[in-house]
């Protein structure tokens, strides 16, 4: 009976909603920090990992290769680096036949000559 006297008289308190949030942010600050540290230190990890990936690198250094070839001759090429959204064309080139990508290509061939970068 106590408890329900006093959670109505706070009812009378004004911005008693507000006092409430930072009352309740206070409380969960630590366990919040803790789960943003945990996801912060996954995302270095795995950006780490990309980072030093001495078998993501071959891939790339490929790739870039590749569009170099296909980029012979034409105003695009020959590049020294390309921009990672640009790995999003690899799906979109096919071949004139449309049974096959470049992506596909690229793995085919990197798969007969190279397949410990898989692995």
């Amino acid at each position: 009976m106590e408890q329900l006297k006093y959670f109505l008289e706070l009812m009378n308190v004004p911005r008693m909603e507000t006092k409430l949030n930072c009352y309740w942010f206070k409380i969960h600050f630590n366990t919040q920090l803790a789960e943003f540290k945990k996801s912060l230190n996954i995302i270095n990890s795995a950006c780490d990992e990309v980072r030093n990936s001495t078998k993501l690198r071959e891939i790339v250094k490929k790739i870039l290769h590749l569009g170099n070839i296909l980029n012979q001759g034409t105003g695009r090429g020959p590049v020294v680096g390309f921009k990672l959204d640009s790995l999003l064309n690899l799906n979109d080139t096919q071949s004139s036949t449309r049974r096959i990508t470049l992506m596909h290509y690229l793995c085919k061939v990197i798969d007969q000559k190279q397949p410990s970068l898989f692995f």
